[in-house]
C-alpha cells in the first residue's frame, strides 16, 4: 500500500502543474504582447483584483476609426476621446466631428481628420490635445475591416436601429468607391460586423436631403460602444472579459500594452448604466470655406461647459464629492458625532448630524440618492457596519445630502476597544 500511495502522489505531483498550465493558459496568453513577451505584473494585478492603472483617477484614450490605403496613412472618419476614472467607476465619451476646423501642428488650420493623413495617430493626438487644452494618455486606431472582424468574433451586438430617414426606411447608403453599403431597417436587432460598420459610418442617404450628418453618426458610434461594453464587458466574468479584450486587441493598433488594454477593459466593466456619459463636441456653425472645403466650427463657450460637465461626472460618486448627513438612531449619546468624524476622515463631506425620529435601530442603515450607490458602499466600509438601501424619495433640493446615515446599535465608535 505505501508504494501505491507513493506512486499516486508522484503522479499527482507531475500531473498537477500540467493541469494548471492547461487551465491557466488562456489567461496567461491574454497578457502576451505581439512578440510573445508576458506582462507578469499585469497578470498578477488582474488575478488579484488590484485597482486598474495602479489606482489612477483619470485615463484618457483617443479612439480613431480609420481606413487603410496603399502608400499613405489612410484617413480617419471617427474621433472619440474616452475618459475613464477607475476610482469612481465612471467614464465619458466625447465625439469630435471629422470636419471640425482646428490647428494641425505643422500644417495650419484645416479639418481635424487631416491630422491622421499627415502624421498618423501621434499627430492626431497632438492636434486634439492642443484643441482641448489637455493631455491624452493613449491612442487606439481601429481599422474598418478590423472593426467588422472584432464584432463578428464577439458574436455581434444587439442594438436599436433608429429610423433616420423616416417612414420606416431606416438607413440606406451606397458608396461603391468607398466599399460602403448600408441597408438597415429600423428597430431592435442583432448586427453582425459588416452591419455594425455601416451603422457607425452612415451619415448620408441615397435620398438627397436625408441622413443625419456627422453629429448623428457620432451619437451612433457612442451608442454602439455602450452596447458592446454592456454585452461583452459587463455581462461576463474574468475569462469572458479577457477573451473580449483579446479579440479587440487583435484588431486595434495602440500604444497600450496588453496589461493596459486589460486594465481598460476592467475599468469599463465596472461602469454601470448612467456611469458612462456620452457627449458630442458642441458646434456653433458649419460652412463652406473660400478654398472649397467644408468646415465645422466649435462653440468655444459650450465646449468649456461640456468639458467641465465631463470632469464633474467623472468625479461624482467619489468620497470627496459625496455629502453625508448622520443621524443617531441607536439612542446611545455621541455615536452620530463619532460616525460623522470617521466618515470625514474617509473623505466624505459632512452635511451635519442629529437625532433620528422613530424607534432605535439594531443595524446601521445608509440611504442613498440616485447615482450614489457606490459611495454608500464605501461608507459601509468606512463605518465597518451597516446595510444600504435606496432613498424612498429623490432629493428635494440641491442642498440635500447624497447619503443619509442612520447609526444603529451595531456601530462601534473609533475610540472603542
Amino acid at each position: 500500500m505505501p508504494r501505491i500511495a507513493d506512486a499516486v502522489s508522484c503522479a499527482l505531483a507531475v500531473a498537477l502543474p500540467v493541469l494548471l498550465v492547461g487551465e491557466l493558459r488562456p489567461l496567461v496568453d491574454a497578457f502576451r504582447d505581439p512578440t510573445g513577451r508576458l506582462d507578469l505584473s499585469a497578470l498578477t494585478r488582474t488575478v488579484t483584483q488590484q485597482p486598474p492603472f495602479d489606482g489612477a483617477d483619470l485615463v484618457t484614450v483617443l479612439l480613431i476609426g480609420a481606413d487603410k490605403r496603399k502608400g499613405d496613412n489612410g484617413r480617419s472618419d471617427t474621433l472619440l476621446v474616452l475618459f475613464v476614472n477607475p476610482q469612481s467607476q465612471r467614464a465619458a465619451l466625447l465625439g469630435i466631428p471629422r470636419d471640425l476646423r482646428v490647428t494641425v501642428p505643422g500644417h495650419g488650420r484645416t479639418r481635424v481628420n487631416h491630422a491622421y493623413a499627415y502624421g498618423g495617430p501621434e499627430l492626431s493626438r497632438r492636434t486634439v490635445e492642443g484643441f482641448l487644452g489637455m493631455s491624452i494618455d493613449h491612442t487606439a486606431v481601429v481599422f474598418f475591416e478590423g472593426f467588422a472582424q472584432a464584432i463578428d468574433a464577439l458574436g455581434g451586438v444587439r442594438i436599436g436601429v433608429p429610423d433616420v430617414e423616416g417612414k420606416g426606411r431606416g438607413m440606406n447608403y451606397d458608396d461603391n468607391a468607398g466599399h460602403l453599403h448600408v441597408h438597415l431597417k429600423p428597430g431592435p436587432q442583432r448586427l453582425d460586423g459588416r452591419e455594425a460598420l455601416g451603422f457607425v459610418r452612415y451619415r448620408k442617404s441615397n435620398t438627397p436631403g436625408l441622413g443625419d450628418g456627422d453629429v448623428g453618426r457620432s451619437g451612433r458610434q457612442q451608442q454602439l460602444l455602450k452596447a458592446v461594453a454592456d454585452q461583452h464587458l459587463r455581462a461576463t466574468g474574468l475569462p469572458g472579459l479577457l477573451a473580449a479584450v483579446k479579440v479587440v486587441s487583435r484588431n486595434v493598433e495602440t500604444d497600450m500594452s496588453a496589461g493596459e488594454m486589460t486594465d481598460l477593459g476592467r475599468a469599463l466593466r465596472t461602469c454601470q448604466g448612467d456611469a458612462l456619459l456620452t457627449q458630442t463636441l458642441p458646434l456653433h456653425e458649419s460652412n463652406w470655406h473660400s478654398n472649397g472645403a467644408y468646415y465645422a466650427h466649435a462653440d468655444e463657450g459650450k465646449l468649456r461647459t461640456t468639458l467641465a460637465g465631463i470632469r464633474r461626472h467623472l468625479r461624482s460618486g467619489t468620497a470627496e464629492t459625496t455629502t453625508v448627513r448622520v443621524f443617531n438612531a441607536c439612542g446611545i449619546a455621541g455615536r452620530a458625532a463619532d460616525a460623522e468624524r470617521r466618515l470625514a476622515r474617509a473623505g466624505f463631506r459632512s452635511a451635519g448630524h442629529g437625532n433620528a425620529d422613530g424607534p432605535d435601530l439594531r443595524r446601521t442603515v445608509i440611504e442613498y440618492q440616485s447615482g450614489s450607490e457606490r459611495a454608500a458602499r464605501r461608507a459601509v466600509r468606512a463605518l465597518g457596519c451597516g446595510k444600504i438601501r435606496a432613498a424612498e424619495a429623490p432629493a428635494g433640493s440641491p442642498d440635500e445630502a447624497d447619503l443619509r446615515v442612520l447609526i444603529g446599535k451595531d456601530y462601534r465608535p473609533a475610540t472603542a476597544g
